[in-house]
């Protein structure tokens, strides 16, 4: 049972007609193993979310600039990269070179009316608008599923200190153990909150 008060647990079929029983106790988990299951760590890189010590996906909770040559307003924090299929293939790119301002998976809104301006989240070298991290919280794991929560803050301007926020917006990133599918699958949700 993770911290977010919800039972995960998963049965083998049954036949037509047939019941299963669960009962739900209060108790002390085993403690599990730094590499067993489906867990979110904390990492140099960001928070990373691992399937029996194997990468699926990491957060990256601070802005960092892919090659020497990008310019500062092209950094970028609350995004998902690297992401991995089930079979350890790379599927997200970060900084590409002919539109460095795309990181992994990210939402960007292009076109908001905020206080009288028009901020841009999508292109971010038109300095209308950037995207902070605020927190990455709580992180979980079990036998067959794990993930984290984060928060971003969209503000108008591009500035170093703080500007007014347009909207603030909040995941929720989990993964699940299902091999009759494949090794695991994960699904994201977003929710704007209110500023």
């Amino acid at each position: 049972m993770p911290g977010d008060g919800q039972v995960v647990f998963k049965i083998n079929p049954m036949k037509a007609g047939a019941q299963a029983i669960f009962l739900a106790e209060e108790g002390e988990s085993p403690a599990a193993s730094e590499k067993a299951g489906v867990l979110a760590v904390q990492d140099p890189e960001g928070v990373k979310l691992t399937i029996d010590g194997k990468p699926i996906l990491t957060i990256r909770p601070s802005a960092r600039l892919g090659a020497k040559d990008i310019a500062p307003e092209y950094g970028r924090n609350g995004y998902l990269h690297p992401v991995y299929s089930p079979a350890g293939v790379l599927v997200t790119d970060d900084y590409p070179p002919d539109k460095p301002y795309q990181h992994g998976i990210w939402t960007g809104w292009q076109k908001v009316e905020s206080g009288g301006s028009h901020p841009d989240f999508w292109d971010t070298s038109l300095k209308k608008g950037r995207v902070a991290m605020e927190s990455v919280a709580p992180l979980w794991g079990g036998p067959l599923r794990g993930g984290f929560g984060s928060h971003q803050d969209f503000r108008r301007h591009w500035t170093a200190g703080r500007a007014p926020s347009s909207c603030a917006e909040g995941w929720s990133v989990a993964a699940f153990r299902d091999a009759s599918r494949a090794s695991y699958f994960w699904s994201t949700w977003s929710q704007p909150r209110p500023s």
